[in-house]
């Protein structure tokens, strides 16, 4: 069994349980965390289809993410998340997963849904099983300590990168996941930062616009958009996600936080924009 190691924690995020849970409380608080810590609902609730989150380092984006995080605790528990992000490093496949493995977390590992990612291989060519997609990648790593502080350690994930991209890859990756995932019990994740090193006022017009889009949930705008602007670095994911997401019933998205680094670090000559939204059936 293939063991995915927390390389970033310590870094990007605590490396201790103790650390994971002062600092969790930390972002939550105002004014830009969401003023709670998650706390699970013991009742499922399915109306949640899918979030999307940022991932840059906790002290930077964490609070975007737990806002939510927190939303999702209030769904109640699931058997599993297909969590998409970006390939920033190119290593691996084009679209990739893998399955017979374990990801190491602070708080305990978190197994790979073996039998989701069997389904997902199964109807699909262009999603491959390649651990070395994922061995540097942060964008999903950033996610696990907020999953296992939610929903505990039998929670079980479906990890899936993209590289290079077009706007059919994405829209085939979310008809599989769909598919795969079908009405189960199973929460749909994607991670994207927005603008990127950009001025403050120029960083929230483009996001805006992409938001709008996301919103929408219009798929081929979010596409259009995002590629003229440059507003997200886990575009395909995004997309992906969008088209699971209504392909799964989702007919509404709430925008739950937007912020920039700058509201982080006081510093708006050149930020990147985070943002958690949330979809709804």
């Amino acid at each position: 069994m293939y063991i995915r190691r927390a390389i970033h924690a310590g870094s990007w995020y605590p490396s201790s349980p103790h650390s994971i849970k002062s600092m969790i409380e930390k972002l939550s608080r105002p004014p830009l965390g969401p003023g709670g810590t998650p706390i699970l609902s013991e009742t499922p609730n399915e109306h949640l289809v899918g979030i999307l989150v940022p991932h840059a380092g906790w002290v930077y984006s964490g609070s975007a993410a737990l806002h939510a995080y927190v939303e999702a605790a209030k769904h109640g528990p699931r058997e599993s998340v297909v969590m998409m992000g970006p390939n920033h490093y190119g290593i691996g496949g084009v679209v990739a997963t893998m399955k017979n493995a374990r990801w190491e977390t602070p708080l305990g590992m978190l197994d790979v849904d073996d039998e989701l990612v069997s389904k997902i291989l199964s109807s699909s060519k262009e999603i491959e099983d390649n651990p070395d997609a994922h061995f540097r990648e942060h964008s999903l790593e950033v996610q696990l300590p907020f999953l296992a502080y939610v929903y505990g350690p039998d929670l079980k994930i479906v990890p899936i990168t993209m590289y290079t991209f077009t706007l059919d890859t994405a829209l085939h990756v979310g008809d599989i996941v769909a598919e795969a995932v079908d009405q189960s019990n199973i929460l749909l994740l994607a991670t994207s930062d927005m603008s990127h090193y950009k001025p403050q006022e120029i960083a929230e017009e483009h996001d805006r616009k992409t938001l709008e889009a996301i919103l929408q949930m219009n798929e081929e705008k979010v596409f259009s958009i995002a590629e003229e602007l440059e507003s997200l670095c886990g575009l395909g994911a995004t997309v992906s996600l969008l088209r699971a997401a209504k392909k799964l019933g989702a007919k509404r998205a709430v925008l739950l936080k937007y912020y920039t680094s700058g509201d982080v670090t006081g510093d708006y000559s050149a930020v990147v924009g985070y943002a958690s939204v949330a979809f709804y059936r």
